[in-house]
């Protein structure tokens, strides 16, 4: 049977299976956007139209520890070159690094502060109103554990927005009771980051057999959960056994057509046949690229798993990132990466 054909029966196969049984309680189709220029091409705006999407997650800026002063800053803050649609609702995603949260000085109280009004000035300075969420990024642990929560109750009890929402990865939904629970109106589970980036990694950015150790726990966890899939994908590049640098916004095809590059059927590990710069890159001869994405038929098969573990059926699922770069994947087996979107959402 022809290649090509078996992967459009599968992909059909799997839409079939994951046509709603009833009602009309289907998630909605919400994007985080994770660049640092808010500047939306006709292609991301035709796809938010088309999957009528009412909500955006913008991340507005990073927080930090500055090597330089040890201060607490915020970093990278978002820039809007033109502003969302009419009609979508905006809410703020806050980064925070982990060590933020480890550093025993840090004060919650003075943080809390300085983040909301940071997010207003933010919205002042381009005339967004004033959010109803604001979101919060962080991958605590133990150790930071006590300071994320206290933090997290001060934000939601002090910083006068209506809705607090969290990140939550897989290991804090299974180790909640260690990792404990934040105190915010809903979570957004991450389905994503399964791995680390080693050199003998397959594909950390989804993998099936890890996502089964923690699926069972979902069923159990209290907090109301949202879900965020990945629809992009980043290239790992290997030099002399050692994983050198993380490429983002790079994808198998970026290579096809390259003669410098060795990209055999069936495998994400591209080889660099000739020393070169590409992309402002250097790749030396013997190199390595391992291209680490989801494929449509991935996407539908976490949904489904996704829809058999979760207590409730999610209100939206939230694709990460919107960037039309990441789209054409998507529509090999679809008239457009429009109609797939809301194949996967029809599966919870």
């Amino acid at each position: 049977m022809n290649a090509k054909y078996l992967l459009f029966l599968l992909c059909t196969l799997a839409v079939i299976a994951c046509q709603p049984s009833g009602g009309d309680d289907t998630p909605a189709v919400a994007f985080y956007y994770w660049r640092t220029t808010f500047d939306l091409t006709p292609t991301e705006r035709r796809v938010l139209e088309d999957c009528d999407v009412k909500h955006l997650y913008i991340r507005y800026f990073d927080v930090k520890i500055d090597p330089a002063s040890s201060m607490i800053v915020p970093e990278a803050p978002v820039r809007f070159r033109s502003l969302p649609p009419k009609g979508i609702r905006v809410t703020p995603v806050v980064f925070i690094t982990n060590r933020v949260m480890l550093r025993r000085e840090t004060n919650v109280d003075t943080l809390a502060a300085n983040i909301a009004a940071y997010i207003r000035r933010i919205n002042r300075a381009v005339g967004l109103p004033e959010p109803d969420e604001v979101q919060i990024d962080c991958d605590w642990s133990t150790g930071s554990r006590d300071r994320f929560m206290l933090f997290i109750d001060t934000l939601k009890r002090h910083g006068g927005f209506r809705n607090l929402s969290a990140t939550i990865r897989l290991h804090q939904a299974k180790h909640h009771t260690i990792t404990r629970i934040p105190g915010v109106d809903r979570g957004v589970l991450m389905y994503y980051n399964m791995g680390s980036v080693e050199t003998d990694t397959v594909n950390s950015i989804y993998d099936r057999k890890i996502a089964k150790r923690y699926l069972g726990s979902l069923k159990v966890y209290p907090l109301p959960m949202d879900v965020a899939l990945p629809i992009y994908a980043w290239g790992v590049h290997l030099s002399e056994g050692r994983v050198t640098e993380l490429i983002n916004r790079i994808h198998r095809a970026d290579f096809e057509q390259d003669t410098n590059f060795l990209v055999p059927h069936g495998s994400n590990l591209i080889t660099v046949k000739h020393s070169l710069i590409k992309g402002g890159r250097y790749y030396r001869t013997g190199d390595e690229v391992r291209i680490e994405e989801v494929t449509s038929k991935d996407l539908l098969e976490m949904a489904r798993d996704l829809s058999r573990h979760m207590p409730k059926r999610p209100r939206e699922v939230i694709f990460f990132d919107l960037d039309e770069h990441h789209f054409n994947k998507y529509i090999t087996n679809y008239e457009s990466e429009t109609n797939f979107f809301k194949d996967v959402v029809r599966c919870f």
